[in-house]
């Protein structure tokens, strides 16, 4: 089936793909399978993040652009050459040897409007991070805020806005997308307790298990790219200026690429899942997320006797980052030794 875009309907084309045109949103492409968004994701140059990495209605894309966060620059929505330029700054602050050594209502701030709550919440972001950025300038330490604070990218410092989204990224994308798969991996134990039986008996799958975890829970739900020529992917045509949205979720339950996708194994080989991304956006933090999953989980195993549901888990609203605000558990574990 062939798809026309003068008409209001979404229809699955023979490759896979599907044109949707959701009220209130922009039209995008949803690509669901791995292959297709591992190829969108190691062709940067035609694949575009800086006309942005979320699809918004225009009523957020408004408020987004009226308030502080409209300037901050991320690392995330940049491209080549720039982006790796940027994320060069922070990278051997995330190296395994070096850690050796943006919407639910419940969660967000009250305010008269949405948009006046993203602009106080956008300035006081910005009047936070600016302070910790001239204190580092001033009284360089060891440690990351002041490897961004003083960051150059070409031999010239980093821009303040580039700076700026650098501290917001890392403050909260670092933190809502670990949180959510520690989270979800609890609501995944506790529906398979004999994966976390199996975990307790044998520690040493702990590295499997995180991985297997983070494709199942795909904290991450998708991206956006827009196609920066006319191109095709999976066969189907894509006209320049198109958004493609992947979808993490599903390519990490392909059966072209997971044997038993929809089955959770925490002693799963082979998971080269997509959780952490691919290509030059790969978490830059993954290094850091994984440790700090595999510190939790081993401790909790150690000492967890009992654990069991007591309600009904509550999904945070969002589209982007996804997981649970709410997990109702009684537990009972052996006291620290």
């Amino acid at each position: 089936m062939v798809y026309d875009q003068r008409s209001a309907r979404i229809q699955e084309v023979e490759e896979c793909l599907h044109y949707c045109e959701p009220p209130g949103f922009e039209p995008f492409w949803a690509v669901t399978r791995y292959a297709d968004i591992f190829e969108i994701s190691t062709n940067p140059e035609r694949f575009l993040s800086e006309p942005g990495i979320t699809v918004l209605t225009a009523a957020q894309q408004e408020a987004l652009e009226t308030s502080a966060f409209g300037s901050m620059r991320v690392v995330i929505g940049m491209d080549p050459p720039e982006h790796y330029a940027v994320r060069k700054v922070a990278s051997r602050v995330f190296t395994p040897r070096a850690i050796h050594e943006l919407d639910d209502p419940e969660l967000q701030r009250e305010g008269e409007d949405r948009q006046q709550a993203i602009m106080e919440l956008g300035m006081e972001l910005y009047t936070m991070f600016d302070t910790i950025v001239q204190d580092r300038r001033r009284c360089p330490r060891d440690d990351l805020a002041t490897v961004l604070a003083n960051g150059m990218v070409d031999g010239e410092p980093m821009g303040p806005m580039e700076t700026i989204g650098y501290y917001l990224i890392i403050f909260s994308a670092g933190h809502d997308t670990t949180k959510n798969a520690l989270v979800g991996g609890m609501q995944a134990f506790l529906e398979h307790p004999e994966e976390l039986a199996k975990l307790q008996h044998d520690p040493g799958l702990i590295d499997q298990a995180v991985d297997e975890l983070t494709r199942w829970t795909s904290p991450v739900n998708y991206m956006k790219r827009t196609a920066a020529a006319d191109t095709e992917i999976g066969g189907q045509r894509i006209a320049a200026g198109d958004s493609v949205v992947m979808f993490y979720a599903s390519a990490n339950r392909d059966e072209d690429v997971f044997e038993d996708p929809f089955s959770f194994r925490i002693d799963r080989a082979k998971n080269r899942h997509l959780g952490f991304g691919v290509g030059e956006h790969y978490c830059l933090g993954a290094n850091l997320a994984k440790r700090s999953q595999r510190a939790l989980w081993l401790e909790l195993i150690s000492r967890l006797q009992t654990i069991e549901g007591i309600g009904e888990p509550e999904r945070i609203h969002s589209a982007f980052v996804v997981g649970l605000k709410h997990l109702p558990v009684r537990y009972r574990l052996t006291p620290a030794g």
